[in-house]
């Protein structure tokens, strides 16, 4: 049981940190004081309102073809704002920012872990603390503080996983959770293998006769057909090559061949770079800050530092580690694990492990999934004391180290 004393500080604790990322993007983000804004979703937007799939003024991950220049990031985030750019820029004359949204994405995932505990029977309290854990205490709270297009992008896609997952634990429409399939692959199409859990669950759902499991399985792949068809259409109209994203000519238009290297001698996938990324995921750790005088021995403020390109996945993210209590598992937890592991396998083969970031930030792609999982990893559904201590200092640390990072840009 959940004293009073309890929940009011646990609300007080959500209020605060909320309130952060509020600053954060209406504050920093909006009036850009940090390094640069990088509003590439706005610019996008902005284009195809004047019927343009190009970009003027060229920055960071631009692609140069035919003297035009192209975001190469999938174009979702972009269609989705074109009526907030619209009524903002057309009629109330004020620039929209990427920044304005961000932050009810934000809150709009916390709700849906919140009701998605209360569906797995946590508490009120219990479910708010575990939602809180997944936006400050892994590598989700980077992306809730920076709106920048990168983060600004995954900020959508574990939005619509957590959507898709919502609805498959409630009405289970599978329309609509094509539908978010579709979004996913528009934005960007590794977080889209979240629908191999789907699949799983339709398949070998033994409740239903085969002949309903195949229209379920037909109804799910429609939007992500659709989709795929939209994207080779959008390659072709940009690069003229239907099978040509953009990705592998990215800062093609500032950057030299040997600069690009991984990207260009590795490619985007390949086993090579399985090494490197096992590594950079799962075991690099923190950086000393040292006094730059005599040996460099000596710990100075802040002490410890995430250098590029990010730390362990379990330094940022401890509570993720509650997954390896599950024993005994259920079909579709067996389902979570075959989509996570499908998934992480692909994103170990890319070329590269993240940019600015305090943890890898790519294991969003299946981080709604495994939060799944961890959910079923407390027993009786309860958070002890412990666990919400070491949630609780999690976050308040990893706010510690993106406010390193974040004074190295200013």
């Amino acid at each position: 049981m959940n004293t009073k004393r309890e929940v009011f500080f646990i609300t007080g604790i959500i209020v605060v940190f909320f309130t952060l990322i509020f600053l954060f993007n209406y504050v920093l983000e909006v009036k850009e004081i940090t390094l640069s804004s990088h509003e590439d979703y706005i610019k996008l937007t902005r284009s195809l309102l004047q019927n343009r799939l190009d970009l003027d003024n060229p920055d960071t991950d631009y692609v140069l073809f035919n003297n035009k220049y192209y975001w190469h990031l999938g174009p979702f985030p972009s269609i989705f704002l074109i009526p907030f750019v619209a009524f903002s820029e057309q009629i109330l004359t004020i620039d929209f920012k990427q920044g304005y949204i961000q932050f009810f994405i934000t809150l709009a995932i916390f709700f849906l872990i919140l009701k998605l505990a209360k569906f797995k029977k946590f508490s009120n309290s219990d479910s708010a603390i575990l939602a809180f854990s997944f936006i400050f205490s892994t590598v989700y709270i980077y992306n809730a503080f920076m709106a920048w297009s990168w983060y600004f992008l995954q900020t959508f896609t574990v939005l619509f996983s957590f959507l898709s997952l919502h609805e498959f634990y409630g009405k289970k429409r599978w329309w609509l959770i094509s539908l978010y399939m579709g979004i996913l692959l528009m934005s960007r199409p590794t977080s889209a293998l979240i629908i191999i859990f789907f699949i799983l669950s339709i398949l070998f759902d033994n409740a239903n006769v085969l002949k309903k499991r195949l229209k379920y399985f037909l109804v799910l792949l429609f939007f992500p057909v659709l989709s795929i068809a939209f994207l080779l259409l959008y390659n072709y109209a940009r690069f003229e090559n239907p099978f040509n994203s953009g990705y592998t000519m990215v800062n093609n238009w500032y950057l030299t061949d040997e600069q690009r290297f991984e990207l260009i001698n590795l490619g985007l996938f390949k086993l090579e770079n399985i090494p490197s990324n096992i590594y950079y995921y799962f075991l690099k750790g923190l950086d000393p800050v040292l006094l730059n005088r005599g040996n460099n021995l000596i710990l100075v403020p802040p002490f410890v530092k995430v250098s590029f390109p990010g730390t362990s996945l379990f330094i940022v993210s401890p509570i993720l580690l509650y997954v390896f209590k599950l024993r005994e598992l259920n079909k579709e937890q067996k389902f979570s694990i075959i989509s996570i592991v499908i998934t992480l396998s692909i994103l170990l083969t890319y070329y590269w492990p993240g940019w600015l970031q305090l943890g890898p930030r790519y294991t969003l792609d299946f981080l709604p999934l495994l939060y799944l999982l961890l959910l079923s990893s407390f027993k009786d559904q309860k958070v002890t004391k412990a666990t919400k201590l070491i949630i609780i200092l999690s976050a308040f640390f990893n706010v510690y180290l993106y406010a390193g990072t974040l004074f190295k840009m200013l």
